[in-house]
């Protein structure tokens, strides 16, 4: 059931209407990203279409119309490590 719900979820992003929100979210999956049990619980049955649906979603995620928007600070925009 939780993975099932993982996945629901999943499918739900990238969220694209609401940049506080998506934020927050992001935030969130990559919480659930670094954690070894979850990640293996998001990638489930179908671990390709997993990666793919994250790519989908960072993507989006480090589009720069989320970062160039009133309220936003400097510190809270990501950063690139080289």
């Amino acid at each position: 059931m939780g993975a099932q719900l993982l996945n629901f979820w999943l499918n739900l992003l990238p969220i694209t209407h609401d940049f506080e929100e998506a934020q927050g979210q992001y935030e969130f999956l990559s919480e659930l990203v670094c954690s070894p049990n979850t990640l293996q619980a998001l990638c489930g049955s179908d671990p390709n279409a997993t990666i793919a649906q994250l790519a989908k979603i960072y993507g989006e995620a480090f589009d720069a119309k989320y970062w160039d928007y009133e309220g936003v600070k400097d510190e809270d925009v990501p950063k690139f490590k080289n």
